[in-house]
């Protein structure tokens, strides 16, 4: 009887070659010239059982669907086919690449040729977490507690790892405010006040003194310090920004003072 092909496990692929599909159907058998045509492109292929086949991927020249079929003369190709894509999918980057100890961080992976069909994942180091599909260029996860100060090997691959990426995110103590020196100063500004605290992993801190902003000068992971603008006088709140986090929430107030 000829060869049936009922579908395949894996139906996508992108055009470097040497990922595995698992053909199903039936009727197959582990001859020399079992072979597998990719849109006329042919491979080996080994039948695992008389209704599972495997194969890999060839290298093609362009991106697409095509017809998979299957063979056991090595001169003709049989009827039976089913689609199979060559996608351009690609990892290109992580964001945000930091986030509190204590998890909850929605993370966007970008990418191109991402299919609802093709399931990702994400290993957190040792830890398999669930990637959910966005659309064809993003997908999103959500990070775990951590250890805070570690910096975390991100592996994002799909069902075959025919793509995979390997990148670092930065865990942090939860950004707070412990105390500012001075709290009073003159309304002209013109001077520097020390914020000390916590979660300051990174340079890339923004001050804000009564709603006026300006980057702040990273002195460790407890302080920063700022430089004070001018302002009318009265009390103001301060706050700090750490990345792509909101401005922290402590009762932190500045004291303006006339001359």
């Amino acid at each position: 009887a000829d060869h049936v092909i009922t579908g395949v496990k894996q139906q996508y692929a992108d055009i470097s070659g040497n990922t595995t599909v698992l053909i199903n159907g039936s009727n197959f058998k582990n001859t020399e010239n079992l072979y597998v045509e990719f849109g006329g492109v042919r491979v080996k292929a080994m039948a695992l059982t008389n209704s599972l086949a495997m194969c890999a991927t060839p290298k093609m020249s362009s991106f697409g669907t095509v017809d998979l079929k299957m063979t056991s003369n090595i001169d003709d190709v049989l009827a039976s086919s089913t689609a199979f894509t060559f996608n351009n999918v690609s990892i290109t980057g992580m964001t945000p690449q930091q986030g509190p100890a204590a998890g909850g961080t929605v993370v966007t992976i970008t990418g191109t040729g991402f299919s609802a069909g093709v399931q990702f994942y994400c290993m957190w180091n040792d830890t398999s977490l669930p990637v959910s599909f966005v659309d064809s260029t993003h997908l999103i996860f959500t990070t775990p507690a951590s250890v805070a100060g570690e910096n975390v090997r991100v592996v994002i691959y799909n069902d075959f790892a025919y793509v995979s990426r390997t990148m670092t995110f930065s865990v942090y103590n939860l950004v707070s405010l412990d105390s500012i020196t001075p709290v009073i100063g003159m309304t002209t500004g013109s001077m520097k006040i020390s914020i000390k605290g916590r979660g300051f992993f990174t340079s890339s801190i923004i001050c804000s003194i009564g709603g006026q902003t300006g980057p702040a000068t990273f002195i460790s992971g407890s302080e920063v310090q700022c430089d004070v603008p001018a302002s009318t006088s009265g009390e103001v709140k301060v706050a700090v920004k750490v990345a792509d986090n909101a401005y922290t929430t402590d009762a932190t107030v500045f004291d303006y003072i006339d001359v």
